[in-house]
């Protein structure tokens, strides 16, 4: 097939594209990154509990996913005051294309629960 020296080897979508899972991985990857960074050093467990997904383009080539609500992760990590507390954070994640075009949006929701260890 013309073309399959271009396609990766993480993604064999057979029509030259991103495959929507790849991306959905990396805009969780975004999240979870995020939320861990926070939740390190802390008495507080988490899981992922739900994902919303928007794709608005093919993308062809590189992706870039972006999550800016280190902030809100960290003022919802300081309201769980007590063991066994939880409560979900909804992060919103925007991709872009090389070009910067906007081609997808997720929304993650993950469960924070403070323990006691």
């Amino acid at each position: 097939m013309q073309g399959d020296a271009e396609r990766s080897p993480l993604d064999p979508e057979p029509f030259g594209s991103v495959f929507w899972a790849v991306m959905g991985m990396a805009a969780e990857l975004s999240t979870g990154a995020l939320v861990y960074a926070y939740v390190s050093g802390t008495n507080t467990k988490y899981i992922l509990t739900g994902v919303k997904g928007e794709f608005l383009k093919k993308v062809r080539g590189k992706s870039y996913y972006f999550c800016n609500s280190g902030q809100e992760v960290q003022l919802q990590l300081d309201s769980l005051r007590t063991p066994g507390e939880t409560l979900t954070i909804s992060l919103p994640v925007t991709a872009h294309d090389q070009a910067g075009q906007k081609v997808a949006s997720f929304e993650f929701y993950w469960q924070l629960k403070r323990t006691d260890n």
